[in-house]
């Protein structure tokens, strides 16, 4: 009998064959990003595949419209946003390329109800539409206090086996409040958050994340580098711009000497900040309690 793959396996496949073994480059909201939109025009060339999150719309509009580039991955988990953002959504996926967008099974549930002619839209696409729920084990969900986008980004690349290095751009996280291009958001976040907070949560996910993966016996995993050398997320190595444009840019491809040694580089367990971090709070928001705050969870 021949191997039928499972919803799981079809669906990390999807996402590895979108990626095509090129480097992903996850864009965050930091204002670190004036640096990579004063240098765009250098990126023109780059091999890189664009995950994009919330903000996707403006991250679009002021940097990747620049090299007419578009996202080819986005992620919108947290309802709220999922909620505010539903019509670009659909717009996004209505474009004639292989883009795919990952959210939770409720969000697109609820839409049957609250939305229809919106479920209609996004299920029009459905082929285009993966859940984190198919990607990423429930348990990697164990995390504190929310659903922190840059660690469901990360493990949806890592358990679905992409190889190629993940560079993440905007990870600023200082105790400085503020947003890229923050006067074109519409985010209902207020703009004068402390990024202490967000420091914490992330450390605290990455720190469930990488035991999960350990215990899965998961020992390789793409090279994670941050682009923003003051940055206040000290997880994986910083790099500048200028190495970021040399890495991706300014060589023919990375070299499997340049990707060992990137690859010795990444932790795969957090950096410890002591005495930086408020005190931990016991809430934990799982997945399968996001999706049981919503009245149904099957998607179509």
């Amino acid at each position: 009998m021949s191997h039928v793959p499972s919803i799981t396996e079809s669906s990390r496949r999807i996402l590895r064959e979108t990626v095509g073994g090129r480097s992903v480059a996850i864009v965050l909201a930091g204002k670190s990003l004036s640096e990579f939109e004063r240098r765009i025009a250098a990126f023109a060339g780059a091999p890189l595949c664009y995950f994009g999150l919330n903000s996707f719309h403006v991250h679009e509009e002021c940097l990747l419209k620049e090299i007419g580039r578009e996202f080819e991955l986005l992620l919108v988990t947290w309802p709220t946003e999922f909620q505010r953002q539903v019509d670009r959504i659909a717009d996004y996926l209505e474009r004639d390329s292989s883009n795919l967008f990952i959210t939770i099974k409720a969000n697109v549930a609820r839409l049957r109800t609250d939305a229809p002619a919106q479920h209609r839209r996004l299920a029009e696409q459905r082929p285009k539409v993966l859940f984190l729920e198919d990607l990423v084990p429930a348990d990697a969900f164990r995390i504190r206090h929310h659903v922190n986008s840059a660690t469901v980004m990360l493990a949806s690349l890592i358990f679905s086996g992409c190889a190629g290095p993940v560079y993440i751009l905007g990870m600023d996280a200082k105790t400085e409040p503020g947003y890229y291009r923050q006067e074109q958001l519409e985010s209902y976040r207020p703009l004068t958050q402390d990024f202490t907070t967000d420091v914490f949560c992330f450390t605290q996910n990455w720190q469930v994340l990488t035991r999960i993966m350990q215990d899965r016996g998961l020992t390789r995993f793409p090279p994670i580098l941050n682009c923003n050398m003051d940055s206040g997320v000290d997880l994986f190595p910083k790099i500048s711009y200028d190495f970021f444009y040399y890495l991706v840019g300014g060589t023919p491809a990375l070299s499997c000497e340049t990707y060992t040694a990137l690859a010795k580089l990444d932790p795969i367990g957090p950096a410890g900040r002591d005495g930086r971090f408020p005190t931990e709070d016991t809430l934990e928001i799982t997945l399968k309690r996001l999706n049981d705050a919503l009245p149904e969870t099957e998607p179509w």
